[in-house]
C-alpha cells in the first residue's frame, strides 16, 4: 500500500461508492435502500491496515442501524443507532470497524466553507477542532427529517450536476447541521437533570482538550497543570484518578502516535522534529525509543 494513503485526502475515499459530489467540496455516501456495499467495506478494510492516519478534512457520519466503532486521538468512540458523529481535520484516526448490519449517511467536506459558518459548528470549530470527535443523539422525528433533507441533495447534485450553485448546496448543509443541532438541543434538555460531571472528571476532559491543541509544543505536565490553575502535584492526582494513567502516559502517547504517524507515511526525521518541536533529531530520538523501545528509523523500516 501506498505511504500517501497514512495522510488520508478525501480524494482516497472510494469514490463510485458515493451518493454525490460537489466537485472537490463534498462527497456524500450512504446505504439506506442496500445492506452494506461489500465493495465500500473491502476498501475500508484496506485502510486499516494503513492505520493510523491523519485525517485532512472533515467527516460527518450519521448511523441509522448497526454499530461503527473508531479509535480517534487515542480515544474510543461506538456511534449506535441514532447517533451522529463528526470528526475534524488533522485527527488520528487508528481503527473503524462497521457491522455488518450498518444503515448510515457519511458527508465529507475537503473545505471549510461548508462547516465553518454552520451553527452546529461553531463551538465545536472555535473551542474543539483538532481535538475529539463531536457526538450527538438522533431523535426519531429529527431522523426523518434528516434523510429527507440528505435525499433532497443528492437528487439535484445527479439531477444537475453542472448547473447547482455552491450556494444552494450551502444551504442544504446548513439545513442538515441545523436538524443535528436541533436534535442536541432536545437531548440536553432531557438529560439536563442527569449528575452533572464531578469536578475530577472536569479536570480531565479539560487537560485532554488542552493536550490536543498543545502537545506538539509542550510536553511537560507542568504546562498543563497551569492552564488547569492547579499544582502541579494535585493535577497529576486528579487526572490519575479520574483516568487511571498519569498525565505524562497521556502527553507521551500524543506525540509518539503523530510521530508514528509522519514517520509511516514518509515524513523526514527533520520535519517531524520541527512539527512536535524537538531541538534535535538526537533529542527526538532518544524521546522515541524510551518510549517505543526502538529507534524512529528502525521503527520506519520496520512498518515498510
Amino acid at each position: 500500500m501506498s505511504n500517501q494513503l497514512f495522510n488520508l485526502a478525501m480524494q482516497m475515499l472510494p469514490s463510485e461508492e458515493f451518493a454525490a459530489t460537489y466537485k472537490d467540496k463534498l462527497a456524500m455516501y450512504d446505504n439506506l435502500n442496500t445492506p452494506m456495499v461489500i465493495a465500500f467495506t473491502d476498501k475500508v478494510r484496506a485502510f486499516l491496515a494503513g492505520l493510523p492516519m491523519r485525517m485532512s478534512f472533515t467527516v460527518a457520519i450519521a448511523c441509522f442501524n448497526g454499530e461503527i466503532r473508531m479509535r480517534c486521538n487515542l480515544q474510543d468512540y461506538v456511534i449506535g443507532k441514532g447517533e451522529f458523529i463528526t470528526v475534524v481535520p488533522k485527527a488520528i484516526v487508528e481503527s473503524i470497524y462497521l457491522s455488518p448490519d450498518c444503515t448510515l449517511i457519511m458527508l465529507s467536506f475537503s473545505d471549510d466553507t461548508f462547516t465553518k459558518s454552520l451553527s452546529f459548528y461553531n463551538y465545536a470549530f472555535a473551542k474543539t477542532r483538532l481535538v475529539h470527535p463531536v457526538k450527538v443523539p438522533f431523535s426519531t422525528d429529527i431522523t426523518e427529517a434528516f434523510k429527507d433533507a440528505y435525499k433532497h441533495l443528492v437528487g439535484i447534485l445527479n439531477r444537475y450536476p453542472a448547473e447547482v450553485e455552491e450556494e444552494l448546496v450551502k444551504a442544504y448543509v446548513q439545513v442538515l447541521f441545523g436538524l443535528v443541532s436541533m436534535s442536541r438541543k432536545d437531548w440536553e434538555q432531557t438529560h439536563a437533570k442527569e449528575a452533572p460531571a464531578s469536578a475530577g472528571e472536569k479536570v480531565l476532559k479539560q487537560f485532554l482538550a488542552h493536550l490536543a491543541e498543545d502537545y506538539t509544543v509542550y510536553r511537560d505536565v507542568a504546562h498543563y497543570a497551569e492552564r488547569a490553575g492547579l499544582s502541579p502535584k494535585y493535577f497529576a492526582k486528579v487526572i490519575y484518578t479520574n483516568s487511571g494513567r498519569h498525565p505524562a502516559d497521556w502527553i507521551q502517547d500524543h506525540v509518539i502516535l503523530d510521530a508514528k504517524t509522519m514517520l509511516r507515511s514518509g515524513e523526514s526525521i527533520q520535519h517531524i522534529c520541527q512539527v512536535l518541536h524537538f531541538g534535535s533529531q538526537s533529542h527526538f530520538a532518544r524521546y522515541f525509543k524510551a518510549a517505543t523501545g526502538v529507534s524512529p528509523m528502525r521503527y520506519r523500516n520496520r512498518e515498510k
